[in-house]
Order: structure tokens, then C-alpha cells, then sequence
């Protein structure tokens, strides 16, 4: 089946700081990632967090570039 998400990206320049909100479904794990360019040859861990069935908001602190680009799958 194809599953659809909503994502709502919330940028909080000049701190470096970036939240990613996304609808989830109870039970499953949800994998957050990033890359700071779409050549980069490896995705890099951001967070995993358990479906509730509600939105979740992720934040990424560690961000230093001025675009990131971020992916979420589900396990």
C-alpha cells in the first residue's frame, strides 16, 4: 500500500535549529535522517522515534549548513 505523510519543515534560523513534523500511525519506529547535499553518498541519523497515531516533531540541532535536506522512513 502507499502510505502518505504529512510534513510540516519549520526553519528557526539563526540558531541552527530545524523541527520536522509528521503524522504517524500507532506502533511502528519511524527513522529520521538528513544529508547536507542530495551527492552525499550516505544518510546520516537524526532520530527514531515510535509511532503514537499523533503528529511528532523532531528537532535537529546539529544543522550548520544553510540546506539540509531530511528523509523519514518507516521500519
Amino acid at each position: 500500500t502507499t502510505e502518505i505523510y504529512t510534513l510540516s519543515l519549520h526553519d528557526a534560523l539563526p540558531i541552527c535549529t530545524f523541527s520536522v513534523t509528521f503524522t504517524t500511525e500507532t506502533g511502528p519506529v519511524y527513522t529520521v535522517e538528513c544529508k547536507n547535499d542530495l551527492g552525499d553518498p550516505i544518510w546520516q541519523f537524526v532520530a527514531n522515534v515510535t509511532g503514537t497515531g499523533v503528529p511528532i516533531t523532531i528537532t535537529d540541532n546539529t544543522s550548520s549548513n544553510a540546506s539540509r535536506f531530511y528523509r523519514i522512513h518507516v521500519q
